[in-house]
């Protein structure tokens, strides 16, 4: 059988073609989210989504020119939303989950989220669809004619099957914020309480089923979160660790029931079960706003920046004396606290050098994800299944051994680079033939 899966990225929109009878990838493209929408706000953070969705469908068309597909996954980034009318488009710009403006003040000395919390009792980060809901009521920019809000993946998924109303994977509903985990539902009244219209929340569905059919009858599963994703194509559905660093950054663990945490965050998983997690704002993208102050200064000594210079920078880094600068990599604040600013310390004329400060960038990436597995453990324990994933981590020897090195574990890389589309094609797969999750990794052995 043949699956197909695609992942909506941040940056990059990838598919994966898996053969559940040889356990094979047969084949994998990744292409550019060219759909970034300029802003003049630096805190504002928008795509288009009929962008995304001319990708997705000019992938799945790609693949099955060539291949017989039985079904599809999708995936993508959380907590961003769409508005849709009643025909199933959208109506406006997807508010991607790194938007900032509920960080603004808003009245009595209160941000949005702060009021948001106040009122409902509920943290709600800024770049979380109800977040975005409120900003966009109580500011009257909320779109004439739009009926519902969804994340991105299930928009495609609509757009993929011609549905006129979204249906939401809890994974993906409750990253919108205000969710019930233990009854698998929007907390309506609390919505209500900010005086936002729960009419507009997506139906949601608890566990992995179809959503519909492409025009020419595929079946099409419902889309689940991008950090569920990744966590089932690299570890299935048994207790592991896993450490992802790519645009953003997480630390995510398998439990059995939810848990409440003031720091870490208890997401909906498959088969009814959830995945702990510590969710860094930055991640990797911290080692790239270097990437980008390295490169500004090349431009201003009238060189020209190499293709190559994430290798060079890995390149220093390996080769730099220690300590390094302790770098604290908070530079977008945490979903706690989004104020909180990043800082560079301990600086000496022996480490004010390029290979010691990429060396600091990686080191701090993994001191805050350790941070956030050092309260994981409290609820899961020690595991002895480690892995590891993302473009970051694939891509750098030198930011794997950090790693191994802050965690004082050893880790075992994904097999699969594109660990999310591979998930979301085993989530189709697992919907469409009922077999285990890790059956179909290749942990048994077909009838």
């Amino acid at each position: 059988m043949i699956s197909l899966g695609i992942d909506v990225g941040t940056t990059t929109i990838s598919a994966v073609v898996y053969d559940t009878a040889t356990h094979m990838e047969i084949e994998t493209v990744t292409v550019p989210n060219d759909s970034t929408v300029p802003s003049s706000s630096l805190d504002e953070s928008f795509q288009d989504p009929e962008k995304i969705v001319y990708t997705c469908l000019k992938l799945k068309e790609h693949f099955c020119s060539k291949y017989h597909v039985d079904c599809i996954g999708i995936t993508g980034h959380m907590h961003g939303i769409v508005y849709t009318d009643q025909t199933g488009k959208a109506v406006g710009n997807l508010a991607t989950w790194q938007d900032g403006r509920c960080n603004r003040g808003f009245k009595s000395g209160m941000t949005y989220c702060q009021y948001i919390e106040k009122t409902t009792l509920k943290k709600v980060a800024s770049g979380y669809g109800i977040a975005s809901l409120f900003y966009d009521t109580v500011n009257n920019r909320t779109p004439p004619f739009a009926s519902y809000i969804c994340t991105i993946p299930d928009y495609a998924v609509m757009r993929l099957c011609g549905l006129s109303a979204p249906l939401s994977h809890s994974s993906n509903a409750a990253s919108l914020g205000l969710f019930d985990l233990k009854r698998c539902r929007f907390m309506a009244d609390r919505v209500r309480a900010l005086g936002c219209e729960p009419r507009f929340l997506p139906e949601v569905s608890a566990s992995e089923r179809f959503a519909g059919q492409t025009i020419d009858g595929i079946p099409v599963c419902v889309a689940i979160g991008d950090n569920q994703a990744s966590y089932l194509g690299t570890a299935g559905t048994d207790p592991s660790l896993l450490v992802n660093i790519g645009t953003g950054g997480q630390v995510s663990a398998v439990c059995s029931k939810p848990v409440e945490d003031p720091v870490l965050e208890c997401r909906p998983y498959v088969d009814g079960k959830y995945l702990l997690v510590g969710a860094s704002l930055c991640g990797g993208s911290a080692y790239s706003m270097l990437k980008d102050l390295i490169s500004e200064a090349i431009h201003l000594a009238g060189g020209q920046v190499p293709n190559e210079i994430y290798r060079l920078m890995d390149e220093a880094a390996g080769n730099c004396r220690l300590p390094a600068p302790t770098v604290d990599v908070t530079f977008n604040g945490t979903r706690i606290d989004p104020r909180r600013t990043g800082k560079i310390e301990k600086i000496t004329p022996d480490n004010f050098n390029i290979g010691s400060l990429a060396y600091g960038f990686m080191e701090g990436i993994c001191r805050e994800l350790r941070d956030y597995y050092s309260r994981i453990r409290r609820y899961t324990g020690d595991t002895d299944a480690l892995f590891m994933s993302g473009n970051a981590l694939r891509n750098s020897s030198v930011f794997r051994w950090i790693l191994c090195r802050s965690f004082g574990k050893a880790f075992l890389l994904s097999d699969h680079r594109e660990e999310a589309a591979f998930g979301a094609a085993l989530c189709a797969a697992h919907t469409l033939t009922g077999f285990d999750y890790n059956r179909l990794l290749g942990g048994e052995e077909d009838d």
